[in-house]
């Protein structure tokens, strides 16, 4: 298919901080992002001023699962 995806391991080539929302923030600028998209219940658990704070728009997906009918 052609298809070229790089891989980066998070600890190389510099270390990242610890805090889960401060790392995260720090991913998305190391590669040049501007948008972190996450599920709606990150509301509960991010602190949105960190990331507004380093101008990233948090994008929260509401993602509702189509139920289908089942044959058996």
């Amino acid at each position: 298919m052609g298809i070229k995806t790089s891989i980066y391991i998070a600890l190389k080539p510099q270390r990242f901080p610890e805090d889960p929302d401060e790392r995260l923030i720090a991913l998305t600028l190391y590669f040049g992002g501007n948008t972190f998209i996450v599920g709606s219940a990150g509301r509960n658990y991010m602190r949105m001023e960190l990331f507004e704070k380093a101008r990233i728009n948090v994008v929260l997906q509401d993602y509702s699962h189509p139920e289908y009918r089942q044959l058996y």
